[in-house]
C-alpha cells in the first residue's frame, strides 16, 4: 500500500516536473519572440532616425537655397524697385511662398523628432519589459533548481523509508516464523 503510494507521489513529482519544463519552454520561446521584436524596432529606430537624417539634411538645404533665394530676389528687388512695381509684388510674393515651404518643412522635422522620441520612448519601455522577462526566467530556473533538490531529499527519504520497512518487515516474519 505505502509502495503504491511512494510510486503515486513519484509519478506525481515527475508529472510535475514535465509542467515545469514546458513552462519553461514555453518562456523560451516567448523571450526568443520577444528579442526578435525588439530587433525588428531597433531596425525601425534605425531606419526612422535614417529618414531622420534625410529630412534634415533635406531642410538643411531647403534653407540655404531659401536663403539664396531671398537674397537674390532681394537684389533684383532693389535693382528694380523703382521702375517695375508689378514685379516687386510678384517677389514679394515668391518670398513669402519660399517662407510658408521653410515653415512646412520645420513643422514636418518637429513631427519627424517627436515621431522619433515617441519611438524611443517605446524601446525603453521594451527594454524594461525584456529585462523584467528575464528576471522572471532566472526566478523560474532557481524555482526548478529547488523543486528539483527537494524532489531528491523526498526520493532519498521515501528509499530510505521504504529500507526501513523492508528491514522491519523482515524482522517482524522471522520474528513470527521463530514462535511457529
Amino acid at each position: 500500500m505505502q509502495i503504491k503510494e511512494s510510486e503515486d507521489s513519484y509519478l506525481q513529482e515527475v508529472s510535475q516536473r514535465k509542467e515545469i519544463e514546458k513552462t519553461l519552454a514555453r518562456q523560451r520561446l516567448q523571450i526568443d519572440k520577444m528579442r526578435r521584436k525588439q530587433c525588428t524596432l531597433s531596425d525601425e529606430l534605425q531606419d526612422s532616425k535614417k529618414h531622420n537624417l534625410m529630412l534634415e539634411q533635406r531642410i538643411t538645404q531647403i534653407k540655404s537655397a531659401a536663403k539664396d533665394h531671398i537674397e537674390e530676389i532681394t537684389n533684383y528687388f532693389m535693382k528694380q524697385s523703382c521702375e517695375e512695381s508689378k514685379k516687386r509684388q510678384k517677389i514679394k510674393m515668391d518670398l513669402l511662398s519660399t517662407l510658408q515651404r521653410v515653415k512646412e518643412m520645420e513643422s514636418l522635422l518637429q513631427n519627424e523628432k517627436a515621431q522619433r522620441e515617441y519611438m524611443e520612448e517605446k524601446i525603453a519601455k521594451q527594454r524594461t519589459e525584456i529585462e523584467e522577462t528575464k528576471r522572471q526566467r532566472d526566478q523560474l530556473y532557481y524555482d526548478l533548481q529547488d523543486v528539483k533538490e527537494q524532489r531528491l531529499r523526498l526520493q532519498q527519504v521515501v528509499s530510505s523509508t521504504l529500507s526501513i520497512k523492508i528491514q522491519w518487515t523482515v524482522k517482524y516474519c522471522s520474528e513470527i516464523y521463530h514462535y511457529v
